[in-house]
């Protein structure tokens, strides 16, 4: 109906980047952003997870996503 998307980042290599993520992060806003303390914390999954699914989207509306990997020290 529109108004949900699903995103994935399957290319990811955990192990490549120290092989001790906790979680995903993943962020949105209306407009583009390089910081995520001005953005919308819409949810996370824990590692090994590479996909999140947007809900209570509005339709004809962009969205910018990010997704910030986090390390078990809170990196």
């Amino acid at each position: 109906d529109g108004t949900t998307a699903t995103i994935s980042w399957p290319q990811y290599d955990e192990a490549a980047n120290g092989n001790d993520i906790f979680e995903y992060q993943v962020f949105t806003r209306s407009s583009l952003f390089t910081n995520t303390g001005l953005a919308t914390l819409r949810g996370t999954t824990r590692s090994g997870v590479k996909q999140f699914q947007l809900t209570g989207l509005t339709r004809g509306q962009p969205i910018f996503v990010a997704v910030a990997a986090q390390d078990r020290l809170g990196n």
